[in-house]
């Protein structure tokens, strides 16, 4: 079978009217049936489109390179050129003042017939493929064609033909779902088959003569074309020529008009870009005052941290021994007598709570924690590594803090136990633990005491 791309170039070389013939015949179904579609079944309009689509063909096929696919060539001609006729029909009734007609045709075509496959989204998932993948569908379901013929018209093999289709139509039915549609692949394959629409069996013939007699009259070659003019028996015949000779300078002007929408499209989407960007930069620099502002608090907060570190580590005021506690001569009965009554409510499980202070990545960090009698307490993620800390009670009341520290080891071997001091304390008094090492630990509970 003779390519697409072989029959423009007989017509370019030697004006052949049987191969532009060959080519609206095979192309005719598709151009008419998408106008059809887009102009909400009005077959008049739609085979002006059609007129008009394959006489934008003939005038520009002096420049084949502009065509790589045909079939998605002619598809995209007939969007725009419904698109104008749109317009145009639009501004005829507005001046005719044919409202009532214009209601009466949307009544017809209401939503309670519309088909399975809403024509305006199935043109919206085609033009959304781009233009080889779209060629491959429109010349399986729209135009009938074998997997042989496609590959041949895409000059790839059968196979990959074959595949492009199926990829094709699997994006087609993701679309479709994300509209509401949800099918598998060969059902939206039978309803893309089902979108076909015959043309008229005069079309074909109309369109190629008027298409190759409006060449001929664009370009003023003699008037040995004019002859075809015959072929214009309808009462359409003087409104096709005009339309002929018009639409030669559609294709520029409406290149024009795509090239300005473009550019408009283009400076609003920098627009909008350069506005998101100046937002996320006040957002940044206002990230960046507040974390300032946190900076400020946390050396404050550790400052206060360290003067608190190094009072408890002056004042010293736990002893670390293997003895009972050293109370200060005052008050030692009042001592006792405080004792005897927490040491029932410590063996009852009352805890003794209060804030540890521990280094974390060289700097004091405070914690709260709480003590239970015989039960272990750790105090993870310090510098030095995880202290574990037991208190027990002693006879006279007061608390034995049994401290164990845990270092993790460098080859990844189990934790090295490293046993530390104990501390006896009074259950209302804190402690403070530096070794020969460095480790540092304070606690002090709180105010009101267990």
């Amino acid at each position: 079978m003779t390519t697409d791309r072989e029959l423009l170039r007989r017509y370019t070389r030697g004006k052949s009217e049987d191969a532009f013939t060959e080519i609206v015949r095979r192309h005719v179904d598709l151009v008419y049936g998408a106008a059809l579609r887009q102009l909400c079944g009005d077959a008049s309009l739609a085979e002006d489109v059609t007129q008009k689509v394959f006489t934008a063909l003939a005038a520009k096929a002096d420049s084949p390179h502009e065509i790589t696919h045909l079939s998605a060539w002619l598809y995209s001609t007939t969007r725009f050129t419904v698109s104008h006729t749109v317009r145009a029909e639009r501004r005829r009734q507005e001046r005719e003042h044919k409202a009532q007609t214009m209601d009466a045709l949307l009544t017809e075509h209401g939503p309670d017939e519309a088909p399975e496959v809403p024509p305006r989204l199935l043109d919206r998932v085609l033009e959304s493929l781009d233009e080889t993948d779209r060629q491959a569908v429109l010349l399986r379901f729209f135009e009938g064609q074998s997997f042989a013929a496609i590959g041949l018209a895409m000059e790839t093999s059968e196979d990959a033909a074959r595949m492009r289709v199926t990829r094709a139509l699997e994006r087609i039915r993701v679309l479709f779902a994300r509209n509401g549609i949800t099918s598998s692949a060969a059902a939206v394959g039978a309803a893309l088959a089902n979108q076909v629409v015959a043309a008229p069996s005069t079309l074909a013939a109309s369109v190629s003569a008027i298409a190759v007699a409006g060449t001929a009259a664009i370009g003023a070659t003699g008037g040995a074309k004019l002859g075809i003019l015959a072929f214009m028996t309808t009462t359409k015949a003087t409104s096709w020529i005009a339309g002929a000779v018009a639409i030669a300078a559609l294709g520029y002007s409406g290149f024009k008009y795509r090239e300005a929408a473009m550019r408009s499209e283009e400076s609003a989407r920098l627009s909008h870009e350069r506005d998101k960007l100046q937002d996320e930069l006040n957002r940044s620099e206002q990230r960046s005052s507040e974390l300032t502002q946190q900076a400020a608090q946390a050396d404050q907060r550790y400052a206060a941290l360290q003067r608190r570190l190094d009072g408890l580590l002056a004042a010293r005021h736990v002893q670390v021994s293997h003895g009972g506690p050293v109370p200060s001569s005052d008050g030692q009965a009042l001592a006792a007598k405080r004792m005897a009554q927490l040491k029932p409510l410590l063996e009852a499980g009352m805890p003794i709570k209060g804030a540890i202070i521990v280094l974390v990545d060289g700097k004091p960090v405070q914690r709260q924690v709480q003590f239970v009698m015989g039960q272990e307490t750790r105090i993870e993620g310090v510098d030095d590594g995880t202290y574990v800390v037991t208190p027990t009670l002693n006879d006279d009341g007061s608390v034995k803090y049994a401290m164990v520290l845990l270092r993790k080891d460098a080859g990844g071997g189990p934790d090295q136990v490293e046993t530390l001091p104990f501390v006896v304390q009074l259950p209302w008094e804190g402690f403070s633990l530096a070794t020969g090492g460095g480790q540092v630990m304070a606690f002090d509970p709180d105010s009101s005491g267990p």
